[in-house]
């Protein structure tokens, strides 16, 4: 009978590791678009089994943890529910085509999310990255083009939770928006360029909070010089945004830079300095009086028909 009890639980044992181990996360997962199946899960998705879309290998992906892509291909839309890195190496395609909805969603509190390498293209979808909850998302290296669909608050990139964003050496084209940010966020963002959109980098969206955006060599080259807009400090009604921009470029707008809140009592701020403003239909523009706009006084403007317009304080340089 001792015999017996003893066989039933190491039976019942083995079943229950089997169980936990096809439940449980590692810190590094791997894709392939060659050999990968989601499946391959249950045997977290090794370089020898990897899975074949990121959806498939983030749930067997640990918090915190990372992705990599193997080899070239398409990876499929994510929705991304923890901390996690994807990882794309140089000399790798790893894409998600977006031909409706999101490309990558965020929407879970308190998340980091890195992107790093993928290229992400619109083929009828509205948005390329979607947070719309979490506390930081760092682009590098990104690819995002034809976000064309949707409305203002949508495009390549949209942040409406106030979340930490870091985007470096990242290209945005042919796309309603480049990146649109508010809700009290914070973006900093360098070494990119943005081309081909209706706004480059707009701050819009709340009715509460500080949304900041620190910008430098950072390029926006616009569609159209009608109905656009480089960069564009448009805080929503109840809320503030204040733009810092340091050697930037702005070609081919409506307007170059404008500070125009949709709230005329807001105090938003504009801050430009070292920068190169030239072919736009208007350079600078401050719409109403109770916003802020400041010049470093060494800024270029050229080639555009208007050079500024509204009020404009010129800083002393230190």
């Amino acid at each position: 009978m001792f015999n017996v009890l003893v066989i039933k639980f190491s039976v019942f044992a083995a079943v229950c590791l089997m169980a936990f181990s096809a439940k449980a996360t590692v810190q590094r997962t791997y894709v392939s678009m060659a050999h990968g199946n989601d499946a391959n899960v249950a045997s977290n998705c090794t370089p020898i089994l990897p899975c074949r879309t990121f959806q498939g290998a983030l749930a067997g992906t640990t918090d915190g943890g990372e992705i990599v892509v193997l080899d070239s291909g398409g990876y499929s839309k994510v929705v991304i529910d923890r901390s996690v890195s994807i990882v794309v190496p140089d000399g790798i395609y790893g894409g998600i085509t977006v031909t409706s909805g999101d490309g990558v969603t965020i929407a879970t509190p308190s998340v980091k999310v890195t992107l790093k390498g993928l290229t992400i293209n619109g083929l009828g979808g509205a948005r390329g990255v979607v947070m719309t909850d979490g506390a930081g998302l760092n682009l590098d290296g990104v690819t995002l083009s034809n976000f064309q669909n949707g409305a203002l608050e949508e495009g390549a990139v949209v942040i409406s939770t106030a979340a930490k964003v870091f985007v470096k050496r990242t290209n945005v084209s042919s796309s309603l928006n480049g990146i649109t940010v508010g809700y009290g966020a914070s973006l900093r963002i360098s070494d990119s360029s943005i081309t081909d959109v209706q706004e480059g980098i707009l701050i819009w969206g709340g009715t509460s909070g500080l949304t900041t955006v620190v910008a430098t060599d950072t390029s926006v080259d616009c569609i159209s010089p009608s109905c656009s807009w480089g960069f564009d400090n448009f805080a929503s009604s109840g809320s503030a945004g204040q733009m810092y921009l340091t050697r930037i470029s702005v070609t081919g707008c409506e307007y170059g830079i404008i500070n125009e809140p949709a709230e005329p009592t807001s105090t938003n701020i504009m801050n430009i300095g070292s920068s190169l403003i030239v072919n736009n239909a208007t350079g600078f523009n401050n719409t109403t009086s109770s916003t802020f706009f400041y010049s470093a006084g060494n800024n270029q403007l050229g080639g555009n028909q208007v050079d500024t317009g509204g009020v404009l304080s010129v800083l002393n340089l230190q």
